[in-house]
C-alpha cells in the first residue's frame, strides 16, 4: 500500500496525522508496508523532524543518495533492545556467579564426605608422629638426665622430633586446605608431590584394608600449573573409590598402582588402576554423570567434580576396564608451558 501526500499543505497536517493516528489503530494487527512519502523540497526542518516523529522508520534522497533517518520510533526501539542486553547479561553475570559459589560448596561437601570416610585413616597419621615425638623427647631428656650427658645423642633425638614435627604439621595442612573454604588458586606445582600427599591421607585406611601401594611416578615430570586443593580432591577421590572396590576382594592380592608419565604433547598422564571388583560395561559412560552411583551410601556426585575440576584445567578424565581385574581412571593435565622447568625428584 502506497500514499502519496504530497499534495498537502502545511496547514492540513496536523489533521492528516490524525488520520494516520486512526488509520495505525484499524490496521494494527493486519502485515502490511505503508508507505507515506513527503516533499523535500519547500520542506523546513521542523517538517522533516515532524516527519520522523510520526513514522517507525523514514529515508531520505539527498545529493543523489538515499539515508535512513531515525525516526523517534527507531530510536526508542534501539534504546530498548540496549537496555534489555544490559539487562540479560548482567542476568547471566549473576547466575554464573551463582552457580560458581553452589559448584564450589558442593565439591567442598565431596571433600568433607571424602575426609570423613577416611577420618580414621588421619587420625593414625597425626597420631603417629605425635606419638614418636613423646617417645623420642623423653630418650632426648633421658640423654641429658645421664650423670655425663650424650650430647651428640639427645640432639640426634631432637632432629627426629623435628621431623615427626614436620609430618604432623603437613598432615594438619593437607587436612585445613581440604576442608576450608577458599576461592580457587592457580599456581605451578609438581604432579607427584600431590600425589605423595594424597597417599599419606590415606595411608592408614590403606594399611587397615591390607593394600599394597605400588607409586610408579617418573622421576623428572614438567610443571603443572593448576589448583593444588583441587587436583588433591580429584585423587583422593579416585583413591577411596578404589579402596571401596577392594574392600571385597578375597581371591586375590588388593593392589593399587598410581603412575605419572609423560603423554603425548607434552601433557601428563596419571593412573589410579585397582585390583577390585572392576567397572559394569553396560554403566562405565554412566559413572561420570550427576546423581549416578552404584554405591547404596554414595551421592553420585564424586566423579562428576573430578570430571569437571580436571576440564577447568584443561585436561581430561576418562575409566576403563583393566587388562585382567578391576579399573583404570586415566587424567591427562596440560603442562606449565610458561614455567617448562623440569622437576627432578626420587620415585615413590
Amino acid at each position: 500500500m502506497s500514499g502519496y501526500a504530497g499534495w498537502l499543505q502545511t496547514r492540513e497536517w496536523p489533521d492528516f496525522w490524525k488520520y494516520e493516528g486512526s488509520l495505525n489503530k484499524s490496521i494494527v494487527e493486519l502485515p502490511m508496508l505503508v508507505l507515506c512519502t513527503y516533499p523535500l523540497t519547500g520542506s523546513t526542518g521542523s517538517d522533516i523532524l515532524d516527519v520522523a516523529h510520526t513514522h517507525q522508520c523514514a529515508v531520505s534522497r539527498r545529493g543523489g543518495n538515499w539515508e535512513v533517518m531515525e525516526t523517534a520510533a527507531l530510536k526508542e526501539a534501539k534504546e530498548e533492545i540496549e537496555r534489555l542486553n544490559e539487562e540479560l547479561e548482567q542476568r547471566v553475570i549473576e547466575r554464573t556467579r551463582e552457580l560458581s559459589i553452589a559448584q564450589g560448596e558442593l565439591a567442598r561437601v565431596e571433600r568433607l564426605t571424602t575426609m570423613g570416610r577416611l577420618a580414621a585413616s588421619i587420625t593414625h597419621e597425626i597420631a603417629q608422629p605425635i606419638s614418636a615425638m613423646v617417645t623420642n623427647a623423653n630418650t632426648c631428656l633421658r640423654w641429658l638426665t645421664n650423670p655425663i650427658p650424650d650430647l651428640d645423642e639427645a640432639r640426634e633425638t631432637v632432629r627426629t622430633v623435628v621431623e615427626d614435627g614436620q609430618r604432623a604439621a603437613d598432615v594438619f595442612r593437607s587436612i585445613r586446605s581440604l576442608v576450608q573454604r577458599a576461592e580457587p588458586r592457580m599456581g605451578t606445582l609438581d604432579i607427584n608431590d600431590v600425589i605423595e600427599e594424597v597417599l599419606v591421607l590415606a595411608r592408614g585406611e590403606l594399611q587397615n584394608q591390607d593394600i599394597l601401594v605400588r607409586a610408579d611416578l617418573k622421576p623428572t615430570l614438567p610443571q603443572l600449573r593448576g589448583d593444588r586443593v583441587q587436583l588433591q580432591q580429584v585423587l583422593l577421590n579416585l583413591v577411596t573409590n578404589a579402596i571401596q572396590a577392594l574392600a571385597g576382594v578375597r581371591d586375590r592380592p588388593r593392589v593399587l598402582t598410581i603412575r605419572s608419565q609423560l603423554h603425548e604433547h607434552d601433557n601428563i598422564l596419571v593412573e589410579v588402576e585397582d585390583s577390585g571388583i572392576g567397572l559394569d560395561p553396560t554403566s562405565i559412560d554412566q559413572i561420570f554423570e550427576s546423581m549416578f552411583t552404584t554405591k547404596p551410601d554414595g551421592m553420585g556426585m564424586g566423579l562428576s567434580i573430578s570430571r569437571s575440576i580436571v576440564a577447568a584445567h584443561g585436561g581430561r578424565l576418562w575409566a576403563s576396564p583393566s587388562d585382567s581385574f578391576g579399573a583404570i581412571f586415566h587424567i591427562v593435565l596440560p603442562t606449565d608451558v610458561s614455567g617448562n622447568r623440569i622437576v627432578g625428584r626420587a620415585s615413590g
